[in-house]
């Protein structure tokens, strides 16, 4: 007799402002390392307000991490964990006053989704994924029932992979007050209830 998915379980799991800032230090240095952009002294703050006492870098890496270091959590693609981390750097952008240096600028790439970012631009974004990819924070914040069911995601086909994508968005839709987790776990037993009946790994 096949067996059933496990049962819906709300996730109360949830990404700490501590990994998140250690996740962005990181992004930093890579950025640095690369593009001679120099890093925050001291590091990213968990604070958002000591970031924005050291300026717009600090903030849009904090921004950047956060909203990766999410999509790693769903399991997104390198082009989808690019394109979460454009997002959260224009999250930053829009959070500046016009008199900022080079608001106009980077107003101008804000408006631009990540596959219409000039190749140098994609390329900055991808390696803040990297760095976000290479650091312990992506399974933080996940009870293990998410992580059983992030494991499980990790085996599927690209096919039934591409489903839980569209389950995932469907499911953000009609349930807007959900948590990541509570999306995860939803879609991934949707997609795979639609798709050939599987054993979950417990």
């Amino acid at each position: 007799m096949e067996e059933r998915p496990a049962p819906y379980k709300p996730g109360s799991g949830h990404l700490r402002p501590i990994d998140i800032a250690h996740a962005a230090t990181r992004a930093d240095r890579s950025l640095d390392k690369h593009y001679g952009y120099g890093t925050t002294k001291g590091g990213i703050s968990p604070i958002h307000g000591e970031n924005r006492k050291k300026g717009f870098g600090a903030v849009a890496n904090y921004n950047s991490a956060e909203a990766g270091l999410r999509a790693i959590n769903r399991g997104e693609t390198k082009r989808g964990i690019g394109s979460a981390i454009h997002k959260g750097w224009g999250k930053t952008v829009s959070q500046m006053p016009a008199s900022e240096p080079k608001q106009s600028q980077r107003l101008a790439l804000k408006r631009k989704a990540y596959s219409e970012l000039p190749k140098d631009e994609q390329e900055k974004d991808d390696r803040i994924g990297k760095s976000l990819r290479e650091g312990p924070e992506q399974n933080r914040g996940r009870s293990r029932h998410a992580q059983n069911y992030m494991d499980y995601y990790r085996t599927l086909s690209p096919v039934d992979k591409q489903t839980v994508h569209s389950e995932y968005a469907t499911s953000k839709k009609d349930n807007p007050h959900w948590t990541d987790e509570q999306h995860l776990i939803r879609s991934i037993q949707k997609a795979t209830q639609r798709c050939v009946p599987r054993r979950f790994p417990y």
